[in-house]
């Protein structure tokens, strides 16, 4: 149980404080503000991770149908990118934001990484039925 628990705080901790650090050592240019806010979306978006598995248990993913599938990959994309959207806009200059782009951004990464991650989970699917069905 502690093991568990040790291991949860430095999985979720140590990109917070390790990515930042670097960033802070090799670019000189990132804001020191900015720097904070880099390493507390770390931590948000690994438990929206954990969260999301909350209502799409891997214990019932042989089970699923192919609209929960979809709803699944598509939230897990949309978190990913909410995540690299909010990073990126962090290490870049304010004045050159737009919120065209930041709005491309997100809907393209959702896009690609819902249809990966829908792609890996049919695959997934498809082993597991395949293997309870022999």
């Amino acid at each position: 149980m502690t093991r568990r628990v040790f291991f949860d705080y430095a999985f979720y901790w140590a990109p917070a404080i390790i990515f930042p650090g670097l960033l802070f050592f090799f670019s000189k240019s990132v804001q020191y503000i900015n720097l904070f806010k880099i390493g507390l979306t770390f931590p948000l978006c690994l438990l929206a991770i954990k969260g999301l598995m909350v209502h799409f248990p891997l214990e019932q993913r042989h089970d699923r149908s192919l609209a929960r599938t979809a709803e699944y990959s598509v939230c897990k994309g949309m978190i990913v990118a909410a995540f690299w959207v909010l990073l990126m806009g962090f290490m870049t200059d304010p004045s050159q934001q737009t919120f065209a782009v930041a709005c491309g951004e997100f809907m393209l990464m959702t896009v690609s990484i819902g249809t990966v991650r829908f792609l890996v989970e049919l695959k997934a699917q498809r082993m597991l039925r395949s293997a309870t069905a022999d």
